[in-house]
């Protein structure tokens, strides 16, 4: 190859890697966490079933004489934290549909 077609040859890798990477930084945040939502949705599963257990482990309690505060603290702080996950998200989501009203 001469010298001309290696030069027109980076430049035209050049031109698509600086486009490829516009479409990239051009992205909202939503486009850019969209697996979140598959996240939030892990998360809510694990609620329903980690209530469940709870529920049933509840009942169990009296046979086995465990202090109910092993049980519930745990149950709690799980939930919270459960919560503030999906929050964290959903403002996330909120906040770039804000942003791109804007624009």
């Amino acid at each position: 190859m001469s010298k001309e077609q290696e030069k027109k040859e980076q430049e035209k890798q050049q031109g698509f890697k600086s486009g490829a990477q516009e479409r990239l930084e051009n992205r909202t945040l939503s486009e850019k966490y969209h697996f979140l939502t598959a996240f939030q949705f892990l998360i809510g599963l694990s609620m329903i079933i980690y209530t469940y257990f709870f529920i049933t482990t509840i009942s169990e309690l009296s046979k086995y004489k465990v202090p109910w505060h092993s049980v519930i603290i745990p149950y709690l702080i799980f939930l919270f934290n459960s919560i503030c996950v999906i929050s964290i998200v959903n403002f996330l989501f909120n906040l770039d549909n804000n942003k791109s009203d804007k624009k």
